[in-house]
């Protein structure tokens, strides 16, 4: 179910790791997931649910390893690609769970233009290495 929930990327797709605003569009994205009114991920709220149970986190790291993480440190050049693929990923499963699950103020909806460009600067140092 994790595998058929992840088959899909929604962010990291091929078309945005390719596009040379990359960083731009990747920082944008998940504040547009996270949006109040937007539907949270089925993998992700898998994920997040499976946490507790040993057996569900081995399922959910070898399909986040062998599908995302693969794909993004593939479309990244340069030194230490899978490290800076998987702190990507983390970034952004970060933002999801703060301002989609904790609901932090400071990530709240009025604010996107200041995270936006925060979010922008922390991709970008990622992504352009």
């Amino acid at each position: 179910m994790l595998s058929t929930a992840n088959r899909r990327p929604i962010i990291a797709t091929p078309e945005t790791l390719s596009a040379p605003d990359r960083a731009a569009r990747i920082s944008k994205a998940p504040l547009k997931k996270t949006e109040p009114e937007a539907t949270a991920l089925d993998g992700f709220l898998i994920m997040l649910r499976s946490i507790s149970n040993q057996r569900a986190v081995e399922i959910a790291r070898a399909v986040v390893e062998s599908h995302h993480q693969k794909n993004v440190t593939e479309a990244l050049l340069g030194p230490d690609a899978a490290e800076r693929a998987a702190l990507l990923m983390s970034l952004v499963a970060g933002v999801q769970i703060m301002r989609q699950v904790v609901g932090l103020d400071a990530l709240s909806k009025d604010r996107d233009a200041a995270l936006e460009r925060v979010l922008g600067d922390l991709v970008a140092r990622l992504v352009d290495e």
